[in-house]
């Protein structure tokens, strides 16, 4: 009898692939509330259901952000403790707000930049059809601009992209950093938005993830998509007679020949009533290895690792029956 082998990476939950960067980047805003956030961000059908979907037209971008300083999103949460006599440590914590901020700097000198760094609609303002020149005058008091946002980080090659966005139906800037102008930069407008809760929508900030690297691998393994558990059943030492058996969950099946179609083996395993009818199919070559997989009342779920007993098992070198589980089961 074999069993699967756990090791601390695998105990731990260590998953490289779940580590997803921003080789890319790119924030998207819309003055006031004219325009919708998408209810979705994946394209919904065909042969590239899952990747990035068109956004809305009017979402303006904000064009190259640098790369130095980068992007920052910052999740403060506020609480106030509880402290009572005779206890030194606060008996309970009471979270009192939340703020959401996306700190970032602009390196375009255009109208979309230049009104939401200085929190001016210069949208009216046009250029001088002689000479070209532009004149923005800043009222004293900022005007309190607000933004439909979508920022989009991109990761992962072509056909496999992971797209991380965050969006806010009411975004407004709070702080301005200083434009920095020296001689090895161009301009730079730092800038940060604080995302406020909005009604119509009931968040301030939604995170989304997709792209096609995310739906063909990246959702399972993260624990968003419902997955059904799959093990392989596989013959050791080339056995030439006898007979096999599997076991899950206190019940074992009757002896299986030692070159059973899948058929048999199903029909074997289906027979256990910690199993039934309908709840796992088998497929592979006469003799394995067989691959199982959970379905009906046991799909979507963690199950046992099944066991195997080659003790009736005749010929060959020293046979064996391994299981090893391909794929865990999720809600």
């Amino acid at each position: 009898m074999t069993t699967e082998t756990l090791n601390f990476t695998t105990i731990k939950g260590a998953i490289t692939a779940l580590q997803i960067g921003a080789i890319d980047m790119a924030l998207f805003l819309a003055v006031g509330d004219s325009l919708a956030l998408p209810t979705a961000y994946a394209v919904q059908s065909g042969d590239l259901a899952g990747d990035l979907a068109a956004l809305p037209a009017g979402f303006c971008p904000v064009g190259i952000i640098e790369k130095k300083s980068g992007a920052a999103l910052q999740n403060t949460i506020t609480v106030t403790s509880t402290e009572g006599y005779g206890y030194q440590e606060a008996t309970r914590l009471i979270r009192k707000s939340r703020e959401v901020t996306i700190d970032f700097t602009m390196l375009q000198t255009g109208l979309m930049q230049l009104g939401l760094y200085w929190g001016v609609d210069f949208t009216g303002i046009v250029a001088d059809e002689t000479t070209g020149e532009v004149n923005l005058p800043i009222a004293e008091t900022a005007l309190d601009l607000e933004y439909r946002a979508i920022m989009i980080g991109k990761d992962g090659a072509a056909g496999k992209e992971v797209y991380t966005i965050y969006d806010g139906p009411r975004a407004t800037v709070s702080k301005n950093g200083k434009v920095q102008w020296n001689d090895d930069m161009v301009q730079s407008y730092p800038a940060t938005l604080t995302l406020m809760f909005d009604s119509d929508y009931n968040y301030a900030v939604r995170p989304s993830f997709c792209g096609l690297g995310w739906f063909n691998s990246l959702a399972a393994l993260a624990g968003f998509m419902p997955q059904s558990a799959v093990q392989t059943i596989t013959l050791t030492g080339i056995p030439t007679g006898g007979t096999f058996t599997v076991s899950f969950d206190g019940q074992t099946t009757s002896g299986i020949a030692y070159n059973a179609a899948a058929s048999a083996v199903q029909s074997a395993l289906q027979a256990l009533s910690t199993i039934g009818a309908g709840n796992i199919t088998v497929a592979g070559s006469t003799g394995g290895p067989y691959t199982a997989t959970f379905g009906g009342a046991l799909a979507n779920m963690p199950v046992s690792l099944m066991t195997g007993s080659a003790a009736s098992l005749t010929g060959g070198t020293s046979p064996g029956v391994v299981i090893a589980q391909t794929t865990a089961g999720e809600y």
